[in-house]
């Protein structure tokens, strides 16, 4: 354990899972809900991937005025909400066989700027909630990536935690909440770091 790092912070959509086929089914029904006729595709929601939903939806439908934001930001967390509970997204390969043994080398947990819902969606889905020591949702408790890193770091008294995410937000958080970042080539994004890692299994070789 070269490194010495005393815990691992996950991130969730592009580490664990990806659910972007199931979000942009939801997305587009939502909208023709509201009288809208726009198609939301995966590529679409990858683009928004760890963003507040608010923020997602200011960025895919930027014209939405005032009057009806909040309205269309309800429909959609209710449509995502009745597609996803039920469907379990896709789990990235070696997730499930790879928690159970990184849990019993070091302390585990999870951030998501996700609504507290869609987070307990996982760990449902997956019934890998005994493997975290703690998780926490901006759904949860509002509170921004940075601010849940933090949060965790100082409430577990982590001294050399190890963030893994899949995006520049995710290298961001990492950054401000001054924990070192370990990055997923397969998400949704392109970060220069190290440590990096092409499957998740590779993160045992930390350990």
């Amino acid at each position: 354990m070269a490194q010495n790092y005393d815990a691992v912070i996950f991130g969730l959509d592009g580490v664990l899972w990806n659910t972007c086929e199931l979000r942009a089914k939801a997305w587009t029904e939502a909208i023709s809900q509201m009288g809208g006729h726009r198609v939301i595709d995966s590529h679409d929601i990858e683009s928004i991937s760890g963003h507040i939903l608010a923020d997602a939806l200011k960025e895919l439908i930027p014209t939405l005025g005032e009057q009806h934001f909040f309205q269309v930001l309800s429909v959609i967390n209710q449509t995502e909400k009745k597609w996803i509970e039920p469907n379990p997204g896709c789990i990235y390969e070696g997730v499930l066989e790879t928690l159970p043994q990184l849990a019993q080398k070091v302390p585990l947990y999870l951030v998501s700027s996700s609504q507290q819902w869609y987070a307990e969606a996982f760990l449902n889905h997956t019934k890998t909630s005994s493997y975290f020591s703690d998780w926490n949702s901006f759904g949860r408790s509002n509170r921004s990536k940075e601010e849940m890193i933090k949060e965790i770091v100082e409430k577990h008294q982590l001294k050399n935690p190890l963030f893994i995410g899949d995006t520049v937000l995710d290298s961001m958080a990492a950054q401000r909440a001054s924990v070192k970042f370990g990055f997923v080539t397969y998400g949704f994004g392109s970060v220069k770091a190290q440590p990096k890692f092409e499957k998740f299994s590779e993160i045992l070789n930390l350990f």
